[in-house]
């Protein structure tokens, strides 16, 4: 095989690879927000996840971990997120003597219609001197 036909297939690889990376029907979905405390002041450093939930007839839920995030200094955050096909479960994870958790569901349906993907997360502080 000569140099043009090796490097012929290779892009031809390359590009199928590109192709078959994410299904054509497939939406990259940017969800910004902040987390706050009920207060209005920041949550920093807090870990944000986002599960998929697919309903099954009859069952419990299917769920899919999308993506995992970490909250800015001042509270906020992006999720960048590929091939939505269910609804979102997006949460804060509570930090033991700092906060509470917090979480937000999206249908699949508020996600078709949505054209400002912005939440806010608002959680509760946890009060640990009260507790031994």
């Amino acid at each position: 095989m000569n140099r043009y036909c090796q490097l012929s297939v290779a892009k031809g690889v390359l590009i199928a690879l590109l192709a078959t990376s994410l299904p054509i029907s497939a939406k990259r979905l940017v969800i910004e927000g902040d987390a706050r405390f009920v207060d209005g002041k920041p949550i920093p450093i807090g870990t944000i996840y986002v599960q998929e939930l697919q309903h099954r007839k009859g069952d419990m839920p299917a769920s899919r971990m999308l993506t995992l995030g970490t909250t800015s200094l001042d509270g906020t955050f992006e999720l960048v997120i590929d091939d939505v096909k269910g609804d979102l479960f997006v949460a804060l994870i509570g930090d033991h003597c700092s906060w509470l958790g917090a979480q937000e569901l999206i249908s699949r349906k508020e996600l078709d219609m949505l054209e400002d993907r912005r939440l806010t997360l608002s959680a509760e502080r946890e009060l640990c001197d009260k507790y031994p």
